[in-house]
């Protein structure tokens, strides 16, 4: 997968709606998977939770990044 560009992407929809959960968990997973920043990728992913704590599929996604990033 191409994190880098992915990045650059997830980035600019973070910087029009910072409160996007797909956007901080997307962020948060590719952090993780790719090693890059994982206090940040954690946080991301603590931050989308946080927007939708009710949700099933948040908590699945989590749950696969730290599966396979940590």
């Amino acid at each position: 997968f191409d994190y880098d560009t992915a990045a650059q992407h997830i980035e600019h929809l973070l910087a029009l709606q910072p409160k996007d959960v797909y956007g901080n968990l997307f962020r948060g997973s590719c952090r993780l998977l790719s090693g890059s920043d994982t206090v940040g990728g954690v946080a991301d992913l603590d931050r989308a939770i946080s927007l939708a704590p009710k949700s099933a599929d948040v908590r699945f996604l989590v749950a696969d990044a730290y599966t396979y990033g940590l």
